[in-house]
């Protein structure tokens, strides 16, 4: 995990924060993403953090992400058209019109 990020239970239902605050990373996460700036962010927003946390909570996104198992649904065949090799090779049809 990203340093500077904190789970505890007890402080946002476990939502993970910048350590030593009670600042929740998706709301430093969701300032990124309207493209303000870090150094913006930490002037305007949040005074007690630093550029570094901003970036650590981005590093700490990024982890999550990489670290999350995806579970891709699996195609289903190609089902054959009846019709025979008229309509293709070995009864599958292309879809378009010969």
């Amino acid at each position: 995990m990203a340093r500077r990020i904190v789970v505890d239970p007890t402080v946002h239902f476990g939502q993970p924060c910048i350590e030593g605050t009670r600042i929740p990373v998706y709301a430093v996460l969701e300032l990124v993403q309207a493209g303000i700036p870090f150094s913006e962010i930490v002037q305007d927003y949040y005074p007690e953090l630093s550029v570094e946390d901003v970036s650590k909570c981005v590093e700490y996104a990024v982890q999550v992400i990489k670290a999350e198992k995806m579970s891709l649904p699996v195609s289903p065949s190609p089902v054959p058209r009846s019709g025979g090799a008229a309509r293709g090779r070995a009864g599958w049809s292309s879809g378009f019109p010969r």
